[in-house]
């Protein structure tokens, strides 16, 4: 087993054994893609300024694996694009312009390759999931109603979690993007920012406390 993790503000991903040792790194440090974000914005909100799409990387969000080891990885909050490259780290390509026409993106900023090979991304400030085969070809967006959709999590059921950052909530969805259930407390959990299950299905969200703490982790047993 291994632990992937994104550093956004060292445009980096970096490939850790469980025990903490580092085995690879993608991304030179600190050296930002051109995408018209001033080099000294470095906030939540400098997705406001991309005015083009650019290279790897750009203030990075997240990465996921097709079964064949290739890795994409969505560059949301400097950048407004979705990157592949090859299970031995090699750039292979990218797609995505700011904007809110389909395919285009406003913050990418979650990423799940399914069970069917396609690339579900979190396009969080245009309020909506964009679907994409492995290529960048959009196939489909989902129509259902999110509120800022963050990140994802798939299980082997095939239901998808996904927490809403900017509406406080937690929908679970099917692959064709049909809602089976929402929760949650609207403001009082804005900002949800990650989401995982265990193997018993009992569901982990980072969470605020109340708008403005420091984010925590809220498990939710499965009944």
């Amino acid at each position: 087993d291994v632990v992937w993790l994104c550093d956004e503000h060292h445009e980096q991903f970096y490939k850790f054994t469980t025990d903490g040792k580092l085995l690879q790194t993608i991304g030179e440090k600190g050296k930002r893609s051109d995408t018209g974000v001033p080099a000294d914005d470095m906030s939540s909100q400098a997705w406001r300024k991309v005015t083009h799409g650019g290279g790897p990387f750009n203030l990075p969000t997240d990465i996921a694996f097709a079964p064949s080891g290739e890795m994409f990885m969505t560059d949301g909050y400097g950048n407004a694009r979705v990157h592949k490259f090859s299970a031995d780290a090699k750039y292979l390509s990218s797609w995505g312009e700011p904007g809110a026409a389909p395919g285009q993106f406003n913050l990418p900023h979650g990423v799940w390759i399914d069970r069917r090979g396609r690339v579900l991304v979190a396009d969080r400030e245009n309020d909506r999931v964009q679907v994409f085969d492995q290529t960048g070809k959009l196939l489909e967006v989902w129509p259902t109603e999110l509120i800022g959709p963050a990140f994802f999590y798939v299980d082997d059921e095939d239901i998808v979690y996904i927490p809403e950052h900017n509406g406080g909530m937690i929908s679970i969805l099917t692959l064709d993007g049909e809602r089976l259930a929402r929760w949650g407390d609207g403001p009082v959990n804005r900002s949800c920012h990650g989401i995982w299950c265990d193997s018993r299905r009992d569901l982990y969200v980072v969470q605020p406390g109340e708008w403005g703490r420091v984010r925590r982790v809220v498990k939710y047993h499965r009944q």
